[in-house]
């Protein structure tokens, strides 16, 4: 699995972030349990990179197959949820932290979409979900249980009913 455009590999990405995350809040005197909640955000921050779209959209940015651009062409970024959108959404089944889904869901400036120009494109969890694929599903799963092991702290079970993207920003984009 790809983390990004230099080809790095998405589960050491994600551990190497994890621990660069704790070292900063341990330097930063925070406490043992925000600097764990720090430590989590970053091990599951990118896990919705493992889609097929973000998968072979990596692979054609560090040139492993060519990008073909054609009547049918869709842009398998813009198109679809983002891969924060996914990870938060696909997290927030797993158990409820505001704290650490919500540094997954910000974990860029904005989650815009280049092709709705100031515009969030899900309202919550199960938009994003439905629009994922079985082998998207299958992807995250895994990807979940490689990471769940290194997560020792007993986290709040989910909500019983589907979240809403969490708020920093108006959803039509502004402050």
């Amino acid at each position: 699995m790809i983390a990004n455009s230099r080809g790095q590999d998405l589960i050491k990405h994600l551990e190497m972030v994890a621990l660069l995350g704790k070292k900063m809040g341990e330097k930063l005197c925070l406490s043992n349990e925000l600097c764990e909640k720090i430590f989590y955000a970053g091990l599951l921050h990118d896990i919705g990179k493992v889609t097929d779209d973000f998968q072979n959209y990596m692979n054609i940015l560090i040139g492993n197959q060519a990008l073909i651009i054609d009547d049918d062409f869709i842009d398998p970024i813009n198109s679809n949820p983002l891969h924060h959108e996914i990870g938060w959404a696909y997290l927030t089944q797993k158990f409820f932290d505001p704290y650490i889904l919500g540094s997954i869901y910000w974990h860029h400036s904005r989650p815009i979409h280049l092709s709705d120009n100031k515009k969030i494109k899900y309202d919550t969890a199960d938009d994003i979900l439905y629009t994922l694929s079985d082998s998207d599903i299958k992807a995250l799963d895994n990807i979940w249980n490689i990471l769940k092991p290194k997560i020792t702290t007993t986290l709040p079970s989910p909500y019983p009913m589907t979240m809403e993207i969490p708020s920093l920003f108006e959803k039509d984009g502004g402050q």
